[in-house]
């Protein structure tokens, strides 16, 4: 086996097995809200299901995005009075804020049949100020929360709570923030989802006063990172390639 042959396999091994990160944010000039704990305030005038039922649906996806290691953020629910009109004319004092909408396609400005529930007016400077979630209320609509099963309620509520925190849509259909929930059978939020919140929320390793070195533990053993295994492993691989290469290849690879 050349040593041009050996690079080009370890660059196209590389190249397709390598970790894929397809989170995004929703604008490159936004951080996320500077707030701590950030309260989901929600109005439950005008919804086609019971307060128990949303609140169960909020607080699980409230529980997902809370246990982010790495990340500063704290989420918490409160209530509103806050109107889908008056949110809509970006007047509301206490966003971020859940609405359930019975004329969704008329705010959406297009037809809600199949959008159970939608992001609208997140804005800020530097940071996030502004934003919340429509849930379809609107009557004789297939996608109406009320014709969701709870876990599509949770899932939906944790996939537009993301947007609301400032990310976009995933490329990585296992994600929580990919843009379809079609296929999803859990509630689980991905490692690509985490990456993306430890992005808009790191945490601050400084409040505690211990900087660096000041603050190691010489007992504490953590587990190796998913990525430094894989970089063990792969550079294990590439030792035996040249042998396993010439056993399989022969004449592509000789001796």
């Amino acid at each position: 086996m050349t040593k041009k042959h050996f690079l080009l396999l370890a660059l196209l091994l590389f190249t397709f097995s390598a970790p894929l990160f397809g989170w995004t944010v929703l604008s490159p000039a936004l951080r996320g809200w500077n707030q701590s704990p950030l309260t989901f305030q929600v109005n439950y005038a005008n919804c086609p299901i019971t307060q128990d039922e949303l609140n169960s649906a909020l607080d699980a996806a409230l529980e997902l995005w809370n246990n982010i290691p790495g990340s500063s953020l704290v989420l918490a629910r409160g209530s509103s009075t806050t109107t889908v009109a008056a949110f809509m004319a970006d007047t509301a004092t206490d966003t971020p804020v859940i609405l359930c909408d019975p004329q969704m396609s008329t705010n959406l400005g297009t037809d809600s049949n199949f959008i159970p529930g939608a992001t609208m007016r997140v804005a800020g400077s530097s940071n996030i100020t502004y934003g919340g979630i429509l849930l379809n209320a609107e009557a004789g609509k297939s996608s109406q929360i009320a014709n969701l099963t709870p876990l599509e309620l949770e899932i939906v509520m944790a996939h537009e709570m993301g947007h609301v925190l400032g990310l976009g849509h995933s490329s990585i259909e296992s994600a929580l923030m990919y843009y379809s929930i079609g296929d999803k059978s859990e509630l689980l939020i991905g490692e690509d989802d985490r990456d993306g919140v430890r992005f808009l929320y790191p945490a601050n390793e400084f409040s505690g006063g211990l900087y660096g070195c000041s603050s190691v533990h010489v007992h504490a053993h953590s587990p190796p990172t998913q990525s430094v295994l894989y970089s063990v492993f792969f550079f294990l691989f590439l030792g035996l390639l040249p042998r396993l290469s010439r056993k399989l290849f022969p004449r592509l690879f000789p001796a």
